[in-house]
């Protein structure tokens, strides 16, 4: 005969219970626990995308060049909101072929699949809208930040303990860029006009810059991304003196001559020139080229005005337009040599003549009508 099967005891359903209680005390707050952490990482995961989408991504790479520089890279500065990472806004993006720079929106910035609400975009894991802040300010590090995003956290409350924040600091949008001009010679050059070309606010905008003595320039807050340097024009050439070209000669040395150089590929036309060099002094003629344009009496700081003369533009130019990949807060660009294929601009020589003493030794200005400032001193 079989024997009865057995069945559990109350004590056994007691400890059975007492187990599955302990299991679940320990497991409920290990799953809340994760998902907290989940939603966390979630949530950070997405900001870290919004920054990427605003700054582009340091890490995309190809052929040694940062590819990827988001909205800031083709508007000029950070979104106003979020939503301009994905509506549309006026100016489109357009390419400049002369200027060789880009500028306007060329969104969407993050990409919104149909089986996804719109908006998710702007939420975190909680299902709280995140704050987007483009205001700058100095944070904990002592570091200029020029925006933020920020999750209200679990708690759905701003400025609370559990709130995450990304920010976007100024040496990841902005650049100082910098370098030096010289001519096929080696030597560097002053007074070099030179332009760059950046988008700002979706517009094209350009900065303008002259050399200093050692032929460096530089360009402030510049914002990351493809940018263009214009040296053959630059929007304004200018003639530029040639170093050492100063003299006096004749009875009394009492002519002055000097020479500039236009390294550009435009023709720049003066017809005026005011000569600053002292007081009491005059000068009674002028030539451009051992022709006379000019004659009478001119005293310092005095306009003459002559027939229009056109300085020829360089042929065959080394330079042109530069592309500038700025992606890093202090931008050094490589030298850059101007001048004909043979290291020389179009080369003009000027005189001031007959002067009432000798002119050695005098420091001069000389301001031509297209805005070219010479500054010299005579042996």
């Amino acid at each position: 005969m079989k024997q009865c099967e057995r069945g559990m005891t109350l004590i056994e359903i007691v400890v059975v219970l007492m187990v599955l209680s302990i299991l679940a005390a320990v497991a409920v707050p290990m799953a809340f626990r994760y998902i907290k952490v989940t939603r966390y990482k979630e949530t950070r995961h997405e900001m870290e995308n919004l920054k990427k989408a605003m700054v582009g991504n340091p890490e995309m790479i190809q052929g040694g060049v940062r590819i990827d520089f988001g909205y800031l890279g083709d508007w000029g500065s950070l979104p106003a909101s979020l939503e301009n990472l994905v509506e549309p806004q006026e100016p489109l993006w357009s390419y400049d072929k002369q200027k060789k720079v880009g500028a306007g929106w060329n969104g969407p910035y993050i990409t919104v699949t149909f089986s996804e609400d719109k908006e998710e975009y702007k939420k975190d894991a909680w299902g709280n809208d995140y704050v987007y802040d483009d205001t700058d300010y100095i944070n904990a590090d002592n570091e200029l930040v020029d925006g933020k995003i920020v999750s209200i956290g679990p708690d759905k409350t701003k400025d609370t303990g559990d709130d995450l924040t990304v920010e976007i600091l100024k040496k990841e949008t902005t650049s100082h860029v910098f370098g030096y001009i010289k001519d096929q010679d080696g030597n560097y050059l002053k007074n070099i006009p030179l332009t760059i070309f950046f988008p700002q606010d979706g517009i094209l905008y350009k900065d303008s810059k002259l050399t200093d003595a050692d032929g460096y320039y530089e360009f402030s807050d510049i914002p990351f991304g493809p940018r263009s340097i214009s040296i053959e024009g630059g929007g304004e050439p200018r003639l530029i003196y040639v170093e050492g070209s100063a003299r006096t000669f004749g009875a009394g040395q009492k002519n002055v001559e000097f020479k500039t150089v236009n390294y550009s590929g435009e023709d720049i036309t003066i017809n005026s020139l005011t000569a600053t060099y002292g007081g009491g002094v005059f000068y009674r003629q002028f030539r451009i080229e051992g022709v006379t344009y000019w004659h009478g009496i001119a005293f310092s700081g005095v306009t003459i005005r002559f027939s229009p003369y056109t300085v020829s533009g360089a042929t065959g130019v080394a330079g042109g337009i530069y592309t500038v990949y700025v992606e890093s807060a202090e931008q050094q660009v490589p030298d850059i040599t101007v001048g004909t294929t043979n290291g020389q601009g179009t080369i003009t020589t000027f005189q001031l003549r007959q002067f009432n003493r000798n002119m050695s030794g005098v420091t001069f200005t000389i301001t031509f009508s297209d805005g070219s400032v010479i500054n010299f001193t005579t042996p």
